[in-house]
């Protein structure tokens, strides 16, 4: 109903202006917007907008310089919200993108390789490779190019 359009019009609108304007991203995770995109996401779990502004929510919130905010932006919650998006719908190319960026952002975080490899992050970032990597669409080899970067970042040395 109405109420569901004003979610999607609100988590959209935050997801343009994050990306844009790095003051969005620190006014938001301020005032605990993390908090907000996991309950968005989790109460619309079969909503693909829905979760997919979500993941790119966070991967804007993780792109920042600050170390507390990408251990804020990588924790369980966070992460399982991420993965089980790229899961769930695996030919969403700007979910496999925004995914990928967000991973290779928060690699710096402290024990998180370690964590992600243990949740299955290689065999998932291989199955975006696989999915994308004989296309000619630029968009698909640019989402499986940033599977391989991510993926060098977490696989065993």
């Amino acid at each position: 109903g109405q109420s569901e359009e004003f979610t999607m019009y609100a988590i959209g609108s935050l997801y343009g202006l994050t990306y844009f304007v790095k003051k969005t991203k620190i006014t938001l995770v301020r005032l605990g917007g993390i908090k907000t995109i996991l309950s968005v996401a989790k109460k619309h779990k079969d909503n693909y907008m829905a979760r997919s502004y979500a993941v790119g929510l966070l991967c804007n919130i993780s792109n920042m310089d600050d170390n507390e905010t990408k251990e804020e932006v990588a924790t369980d919650a966070c992460t399982d919200l991420v993965l089980e998006t790229m899961k769930r719908w695996p030919d969403e190319i700007c979910t496999q993108k925004a995914g990928c960026y967000y991973f290779e952002n928060i690699s710096t975080v402290d024990n998180i390789k370690a964590k992600l490899r243990a949740k299955g992050i290689c065999s998932m970032l291989g199955n975006v490779i696989d999915n994308f990597i004989d296309s000619n669409d630029d968009k698909k080899k640019d989402a499986c190019n940033k599977a391989q970067d991510t993926f060098d970042k977490y696989r065993k040395q």
